[in-house]
Parts: structure tokens; C-alpha cells; sequence
């Protein structure tokens, strides 16, 4: 269970890693696009 959970992880982090980057910037694009 200990060695699935570290699987789960290690497979997790770089998909949250890239959600947060894609959020910002499409946050960022948005906040763009409203002032222009």
C-alpha cells in the first residue's frame, strides 16, 4: 500500500505541476484579454 501510494504521487505531482502553470496562465491571458 506504502510503495502504491508513493506510485500515486510521484505520478500526481507533475500533473498538479502543470495544472497550476496552465491556471496561471490562463489567468494571466484572461486578465489580458479584459484590458484590452
Amino acid at each position: 500500500l506504502a510503495r502504491l501510494c508513493a506510485a500515486a504521487t510521484l505520478v500526481s505531482l507533475p500533473v498538479l505541476i502543470a495544472g497550476f502553470a496552465a491556471q496561471d496562465k490562463l489567468v494571466r491571458g484572461l486578465s489580458l484579454g479584459a484590458v484590452k
